[in-house]
């Protein structure tokens, strides 16, 4: 495969020639990963199976090496968040000390013995579905189609496009037809929303889930075998407009056709527009395949310039996506416009299974981490808990309540936005105050590791400190234009002050009525950016 794509790019019979031939501006092998931060290493090793029969003489060996080093820091920061609180001061910290270290101990000889054990033979897995089955790209056999998957290619039971919307009216035509490229409930009913906006301008909007053809993390081959399979030219045969939305590496092949030597072969859609609301290469595996997709951004970038120039249109909903775009392929792009979510929510009933609505107490939700019910139980903050995962029935119900805790586990979320636009007055602790919460343990963020702080940093020359809160001017919570809208609080006496407070004195910047009206202004741009982005250069009715 490796000299098939040699050859496909050495050949000068297409117009993109010269740009494909483009080097990339450094190695983009050598960034720092966002999804890698477990504290148990675990590395399996074995042979590569691609191209080559499994033998019938047994399965494979397996190595199994683990960091012991990596799981104690990864257990440390929990432990001593834990130590420190009052329940195991004195006495008890020192039996408690004394119990960590003997199961420390434990552990060590544990995983020394299992080491001396003979490995257990690995699943021997077809070698043409071994490496989609890791990674999850063929996790189920569904018959013939591609590495597991089906097609796509046609009109089928397995193949669903849903409406997502269509306002035409009998008799009428559609001025545009367009396709969302999404596995996000979120971020499809805030598209449904910019499009009904819009309805007065004939406008279509069908929505395809790419799971059907993928998983997460699309790899280069999986991508080359959707297009050969004909699932791209059945897609962008089919629409004027391809929005690929939340996680990128889904649309990995209708992006990689537009390489193709054979215009045939393109996304022939008028116009393919790119929204980053997560990491653009979330679940990439890490090695060869990242620095071939970064190396593919990279060239779609310039090619957006030129060749591709108003047809290839890129968005973020949030300034932290658009820059860590920038910093993996190590280009500036302004060409990124940041349109964020619309804020508008569904109203539902409040589910009966809750902690009753009651305007005297904070409400928060759980979120992956303890933090919570450190908050109730140790800090003494009164609060209704929503359980992680538990539907509340929007904002409006949130306003029953005295206030929102809110402590970030995203640059943004969706609920950011919706709680300001529907006037929940949100308690959010300072970046400084958030970043002590993740280096005692008590919210684990993987997006605040020190090494990907740094892509945040103005002058990477020096060691990013762990202190260093350049990173708050990308991240939504702490932007100047939400801030007079959110509470923040620096520490837990100031949570305390907040929780005691009643409801009129809590919001004394009267969030309630002022968060709404300024979000109904905020819409209106938003609104006017989709319109560019979507109808600038089609003709009118």
């Amino acid at each position: 495969m490796a000299k098939d794509r040699e050859g496909l790019h050495s050949r000068r019979n297409s117009a993109t020639h010269e740009l494909l031939l483009l080097k990339p501006d450094h190695n983009s092998t050598n960034h720092p990963s966002l999804s890698n931060f477990s504290g148990v290493t675990v590395v399996e090793e074995r042979p590569s199976t691609h191209g080559h029969p499994i033998s019938n003489n047994g399965p494979f060996a397996t190595t199994t090496t683990y960091s012991l080093q990596s799981m104690f820091q990864s257990i440390q920061p929990n432990f001593m968040a834990l130590f420190h609180t009052h329940r195991f001061g004195g006495k008890n910290g020192a039996i408690a000390l004394l119990v960590f270290i003997l199961c420390c101990v434990l552990l060590s000889n544990t995983l020394g013995h299992r080491s001396a054990q003979q490995q257990q033979p690995s699943l021997a897995l077809p070698p043409q579905y071994d490496d989609d089955y890791n990674y999850g790209e063929a996790r189920i056999n569904w018959g013939p189609g591609v590495n597991g998957r089906p097609a796509c290619n046609r009109p089928a039971p397995w193949c669903v496009i849903r409406k997502g919307w269509n306002d035409l009216g009998p008799g009428k035509k559609a001025r545009l037809m367009a396709v969302y490229y999404n596995t996000h409930g979120g971020s499809e009913r805030n598209l449904i929303r910019v499009f009904r906006h819009f309805n007065h301008k004939s406008l279509v909007l069908d929505v395809f889930n790419p799971d059907q053809i993928s998983g997460y993390g699309t790899s280069g081959a999986h991508a080359r075998a959707v297009i050969n399979s004909g699932h791209v030219n059945f897609i962008c045969g089919r629409y004027d407009l391809v929005i690929l939305g939340d996680t990128i590496p889904h649309g990995r092949a209708v992006l990689l056709s537009l390489l193709e030597d054979n215009p045939a072969r393109r996304c022939q859609a008028a116009r393919i527009v790119v929204e980053m609301t997560n990491r653009f290469d979330w679940d990439i595996k890490e090695g060869p395949d990242r620095g071939e997709f970064y190396r593919l951004m990279q060239k779609l970038v310039l090619l957006s310039r030129t060749l591709f120039k108003g047809r290839l249109v890129w968005v973020a909903n949030n300034l932290a996506d658009a820059k860590y775009f920038e910093f993996s392929l190590n280009m500036t792009i302004p060409e990124i416009r940041i349109l964020r979510p619309l804020g508008i929510s569904e109203a539902y009933a409040y589910p009966a299974d809750l902690p009753s609505p009651d305007p005297t107490v904070l409400a928060a939700q759980w979120h992956k981490t303890n933090v919570y019910g450190y908050l109730r139980e140790e800090e003494n903050i009164s609060m209704a808990l929503i359980p992680f995962g538990h539907h509340y029935g929007g904002p409006h119900n949130l306003l029953q309540f005295k206030g929102f805790i809110d402590i970030p586990y995203q640059y943004s979320t969706m609920k950011l936005y919706e709680n300001i636009a529907a006037g929940v007055p949100l308690l959010v602790p300072t970046p400084r105050f958030l970043m002590e919460l993740w280096q005692s343990g008590l919210h684990p963020m993987p997006i605040f590791n020190p090494s990907v702080l740094h892509i945040f940093a103005k002058n990477r020359s020096k060691e990013v400190q762990t202190y260093n809160l350049e990173w708050a001017t990308y991240v939504d919570y702490y932007l100047p234009e939400f801030a007079p809208y959110i509470y923040y609080f620096d520490n837990y006496t100031e949570l305390q002050a907040l929780s005691r407070a009643t409801r009129e004195k809590l919001d004394s910047k009267n969030v309630r009525v002022n968060g709404p009206k300024f979000y109904t202004e905020y819409r209106r741009d938003i609104y006017r950016g989709w319109e560019e982005v979507l109808l600038r250069g089609y003709p009118e009715e």
